[in-house]
């Protein structure tokens, strides 16, 4: 299973996983948030600078997404658009 299949696997589970991480300790959370943001940004620079960047922020949005429900929307649009660049990369020329 790859990367991008485990993050199309966490999207489907989000709503079970939200319930146990709204259980953990502030400072837990509070640690997640950071991480998430940290990562989003880290992506964001991705785009223009040499690195993973739609993976980066998709793995970012995860993390926030456990803490904000509202995010699910656009980590279904970010995995799409990551499942879509890896499929072009891929994909063998004819």
């Amino acid at each position: 299973m790859g990367l991008i299949d485990r993050i199309e696997n966490f999207v489907g589970e989000l709503g079970d996983r939200r319930g146990r991480h709204k259980e953990r300790n502030a400072v837990v959370r509070l640690g997640f948030l950071v991480l998430g943001l940290v990562l989003v940004v880290s992506g964001v620079v991705m785009l223009v600078l040499p690195g993973p960047g739609l993976l980066v922020i998709a793995i970012g949005i995860a993390v926030l997404a456990l803490e904000f429900a509202f995010l699910e929307r656009p980590l279904a649009w970010s995995t799409r658009r990551l499942r879509n660049a890896s499929d072009r990369v891929s994909r063998k020329p004819d």
